[in-house]
């Protein structure tokens, strides 16, 4: 995390005096965590750590106030859940050191639904300053108050249906079969790599893949699990294809060619003598 600015005017926002003492503190602490272009990752829990170790807050809870009132938003790109500050730059000047991390634009992913609303939370409608109830509490056709009717749709009933990376996928249809778990995940750092010109090229990658599936260490059982493989960088490593033999087996056949070849070097040299 780093170091931030905190202005006077940020206590008698009046948009942010609305929001709950936690949403506020919240704000600040993201302003600590995203990068010097006010945008991150989105990862609730890694957040909840981070700002609030010791107290029971619900984050989420947090994030969708400040959402409401449009402090932060969150958006979906590549497989990956983003958050930023729109006003960031506005209002911070981070160190000249400091270098962007890399992330989408806003304007390249796809906004996440809003939020349902927190249960304690009182609906504030910003064009009249009303108290309004929840709104899944009204009838959208007579406009009336209907306490037993649902509440808002959730965010992952609005985002499309979720696409991995086309060299993605031909790389993990080459991954040794028995390895082949937490795709998700390993995508997540698929795009991570290759966002970071980490991964080499596809050629490479699948040839690298092709090589490892068919080596002795994949063969006895020992593969490695695909974001394994990816986290340490294996698609540098050489692997050569396994010809069959244990390792036993193998140091064996070495073993019978140096006699052989020592055999083959004498009967040369007797013929030579000849």
């Amino acid at each position: 995390m780093r170091a931030r600015n905190i202005k006077p005017g940020f206590f008698t926002n009046e948009d942010l005096v609305e929001c709950c003492y936690e949403s506020r503190l919240l704000y600040i602490g993201l302003w600590m965590m995203v990068d010097c272009e006010g945008k991150m990752e989105y990862r609730p829990k890694q957040i909840k750590m981070k700002l609030f170790p010791a107290d029971d807050i619900n984050v989420e809870s947090c994030i969708a106030e400040l959402r409401r009132w449009s402090f932060i938003r969150l958006y979906h790109c590549d497989g990956i859940d983003y958050l930023d500050i729109p006003t960031f730059t506005r209002h911070q000047n981070p160190h000249h050191r400091e270098k962007p991390k890399g992330y989408p634009d806003y304007s390249l992913g796809q906004a996440l639904g809003q939020p349902e609303a927190s249960p304690r939370q009182a609906w504030l409608n910003p064009e009249s300053l009303i108290l309004n109830p929840d709104p899944g509490s009204r009838n959208p056709e007579s406009g009336t108050l209907n306490p037993d009717t649902s509440k808002p749709h959730s965010a992952k009933s609005d985002t499309k249906p979720f696409t991995y990376d086309p060299d993605f996928e031909e790389w993990w249809n080459a991954f040794p079969v028995q390895r082949r778990k937490n795709k998700r995940k390993a995508h997540e750092i698929w795009v991570k790599l290759r966002r970071r010109n980490q991964l080499p090229d596809q050629d490479h990658m699948m040839a690298n893949i092709t090589t490892y599936a068919m080596s002795a260490e994949v063969r006895e059982g020992y593969a490695k699990m695909p974001t394994t493989f990816l986290n340490q960088g294996c698609f540098d490593d050489d692997y050569e294809p396994d010809d069959g033999l244990s390792v036993i087996g193998r140091a064996n056949k070495t073993a019978a060619q140096i006699v052989l070849d020592k055999l083959n070097a004498e009967a040369e040299a007797n013929d030579d003598d000849a």
